[in-house]
């Protein structure tokens, strides 16, 4: 009967053990993911960024394009 007790507390330690690996595994997996998604966002930030440099840029141009001169005034 000892033998049996024994061999129950053996068997879950065993399940408790492996149940943690696979915990384990689970989170390492996921950061590996998130990092991705992280990586990815932050890529289509700095795509924006520039985007958004390069229309700011053409919104100067055409400013400076259609701005009347300094002896002209503005139409009201």
């Amino acid at each position: 009967m000892q033998a049996v007790s024994s061999l129950a507390a053996v068997v879950s330690l065993y399940a408790i053990f492996r149940g943690l690996r696979q915990m384990e595994r689970g989170t390492t997996e996921r950061a590996k993911r998130e990092d991705a998604r992280h990586a990815e966002a932050m890529e289509a930030l700095r795509q924006q960024g520039e985007t958004l440099r390069a229309v700011s840029k053409c919104l100067e141009t055409v400013i400076e394009r259609t701005a009347p001169g300094r002896t002209e005034q503005a139409p009201m």
